[in-house]
Parts: C-alpha cells; structure tokens; sequence
C-alpha cells in the first residue's frame, strides 16, 4: 500500500512544478484567430497561448519573442501534432536570452493581450497578436521511447496465437495451460 502512496505523491509533486498562470487556463480562453479579428475588444484580456519559438529580438530595453501558435493541452503543453493557427508575438522587459529561447523551442506564455504589432514576413507585412509577458514555461524536449527488447530474442520464432493468448516457441507452446518451454534449458 505504501508505494501506491508514494507514486500518487510523486505525480502531484510533478505536477505541481507549472506556474499557476501556464497551468491553469484564464477564465475566458481567447485564441490568437479571435483576437485578430477583433483585437479592440480584446485589449488588455489575458491570454494563455503556446507554441515554437520562430525568433528572438533583443533591444536595449526590451525583448520580442515571435511564436508559431499551437492549440494547448491540458496542462498547457503546444499540441505539435494539430495544425498551427498562426504567429503571435510576446513582448517581455527583460532579457530573455537567445540561447534559452532557441528556434523551435516549445514554450506556452500567460499574459495580457495589448494590441497588435506590424512585422514583416519575407516580403509582406502582416499584423500579430502582441502579448505582455507575466510568465512564461519552457517545455522540455520529448524523449523518443526504446524499442521494445523481448527477452528470449535469439529463441523467439513464433507469433502470439488467438485464444488464450499463448505464444509458441517452434513446437512448445508457452502458456498458463502448458509447462513452461525454457530454450536455456535444451
């Protein structure tokens, strides 16, 4: 019983890193596409928004941030595998290092939405979402995970079969209804 309990203190530990604004939506969640659209009444709303980091200005009083924007998670986390809904900047008057921020960088910011801002995309000037930063979470990379090893690889020449879910080894099946076939043992 007491490792259960140890597990489920670990989770909430885990859990409980985030910033309360990166993991908890605001109470009204606008999104990048709605505040374009109508981005006078929107002003001074707060956002939680996320996605890649495209680039990073750094200025002699303050930094802009230009994301690639990604629906979010339930924690918060860019969803990288849905389609992206557009750029948004973040504006922030500190310095945030490039080297942190990193292209394709996966960060989710909470803030307040302050108006649009002009920038120029290859020939075209296009208007985006601007964001005032109040906090901000950098997501780790994910980890790829290991192929599955079966432990009897060399003597594994068989496949699982229907019914009570034995798998054969050549001519001895393995099963709770059959004794075990141990290839060490031949």
């Amino acid at each position: 019983m007491k490792p259960i309990w140890i597990v489920g203190l670990l989770l909430i530990q885990a859990c409980s890193n985030l910033p309360v604004n990166i993991k908890t939506p605001p109470t009204v969640d606008i999104q990048p596409g709605q505040v374009s659209e109508q981005s006078k009444h929107y002003q001074n709303y707060p956002v939680r928004w996320g996605g890649t980091v495209i680039e990073v200005n750094n200025d002699a009083h303050e930094t802009v941030v230009q994301v690639m924007s990604y629906p979010l998670g339930y924690y918060g986390r860019p969803k990288l595998s849905q389609a992206a809904s557009g750029r948004f900047s973040v504006k922030s008057s500190g310095f945030l290092d490039p080297e942190i921020f990193k292209k394709d960088t996966e960060i989710t910011v909470a803030g307040s939405f302050i108006g649009m801002k002009m920038t120029k995309v290859d020939q075209r000037d296009i208007a985006i979402p601007l964001v005032d930063l109040a906090e901000y979470h950098i997501w780790p990379a994910y980890k790829p995970a290991p192929a599955y090893y079966h432990p009897y690889y060399p003597y594994y020449r068989g496949n699982y079969r229907y019914g009570f879910g034995s798998i054969h080894y050549g001519r001895y099946p393995y099963s709770p209804f059959y004794p075990t076939y141990r290839p060490w043992c031949d």
